[in-house]
């Protein structure tokens, strides 16, 4: 794979149409919705981020998003992502055991530090499972331990520049909320203050009255929980946003892999490595020759390709024998693919306001 700037040209889909920031803004309140929201979310960036892994780009979706069917590809991406961290907690925790019991401090730091950046590394090669089970819309292809380390190997470096994403994003969430932390505890100061008086004088006599308490409680309420809120709806803001854009980048590192010459989970990949075209302001159709994945923008329904033998390249890795489906009439058409291309979850193009 070329060197492609993965994170440029995500960004460049994300804010490719008018009103770009409106999904983001949206997805942001979805996640105070426990558990449904946070699969919502998930399940529209993978959906996003499978599109630009077929080689269509595409900005996200604006309106008429199908909540059911990011729901599934969310709580499908959930699946996948709890069995490969138990894994992990598993192993890291053999390992950590063993280093403990040899009792040499300097390993015991050297591993810690280890498992934290292997932590980073990992949550990459996790959204790669992850995406993968999108594609295939099955939990099993998301566990095709073989297949998605092949994908890795080919080409780690390009995978882990993504890296710098969640780091960013980390970065400034976490300054948001120190900020505005420090700030809500200096507007609190007094109420807080008066509050530990009230109560060392109430434990030192038994004139004090506690309704006092309970009105220096409810002045604090007053003052935190509005600020509260809002500093975390911010702070869910920009995670939103770089979960939207890591998830993407990754979908374009994928698009090496020639998506659309997939056959089943097992298959080995066909690898076509390519650079990444130049993003326009006009949505880039799927090939004719190949079934249309689902899509992050609406839906745009091609003319029919006439009939004509494949001209893609040759993979590296000659594809295994697939199915084939059958006309009405009994004649043999196109081969069968991973992906229920006839749906539309997400369309394909973009949105015009």
């Amino acid at each position: 794979m070329q060197d492609a700037k993965y994170f440029s040209h995500s960004w460049k889909l994300l804010t490719r149409d008018k009103g770009w920031v409106k999904p983001i803004l949206v997805l942001a309140i979805a996640m105070f919705v426990p558990i449904v929201g946070p699969l919502a979310v998930l399940g529209y960036a993978l959906e996003w981020a499978r599109l630009s892994a077929w080689g269509v780009d595409a900005a996200p979706k604006q309106r008429g998003v199908k909540i059911g069917g990011c729901l599934v590809a969310g709580w499908r991406a959930f699946v996948v992502i709890l069995v490969w961290m138990l894994l992990w907690s598993v192993a890291t925790s053999v390992v950590t055991a063993i280093i403990a019991a040899l009792r040499i401090r300097l390993l015991s730091s050297l591993l810690s530090l280890a498992i934290t950046t292997a932590n980073l590394l990992l949550s990459l090669v996790v959204m790669v499972a992850a995406l993968r089970a999108a594609i295939y819309q099955k939990i099993g292809a998301g566990l095709s331990f073989a297949r998605i380390y092949e994908m890795v190997s080919h080409d780690a470096a390009g995978l882990f520049k993504n890296v710098a994403i969640p780091l960013v994003t980390m970065l400034i969430v976490g300054g948001i909320c120190t900020v505005s932390g420090l700030l809500v505890m200096s507007l609190a100061m007094p109420d807080i203050l008066r509050l530990v008086y009230e109560v060392e004088y109430l434990s030192a006599t038994s004139g004090s009255d506690p309704s006092d308490l309970l009105a220096i409680v409810g002045s604090i309420l007053r003052t935190v929980m509005p600020a509260s809120v809002l500093i975390g709806y911010v702070s869910l803001v920009f995670s939103v946003a770089g979960n939207l854009l890591l998830a993407n980048s990754i979908g374009l590192w994928m698009r090496q892999f020639n998506v659309g010459a997939w056959g089943s989970p097992s298959d080995p990949l066909p690898v076509t490595p390519a650079p990444l075209p130049p993003v326009s302001s006009v949505p880039t159709p799927a090939p004719q020759s190949q079934p249309q994945p689902h899509s992050a923008a609406e839906p745009v329904t091609p003319a029919p390709a006439p009939a004509q033998p494949r001209t893609d390249p040759a993979p590296a890795v000659a594809p295994q024998p697939r199915e084939r489906s059958t006309s009405p009439d009994g004649e043999t058409v196109v081969p069968l693919t991973p992906h229920r291309a006839a749906t539309d979850e997400l369309g394909q193009g973009t949105d015009k306001e």
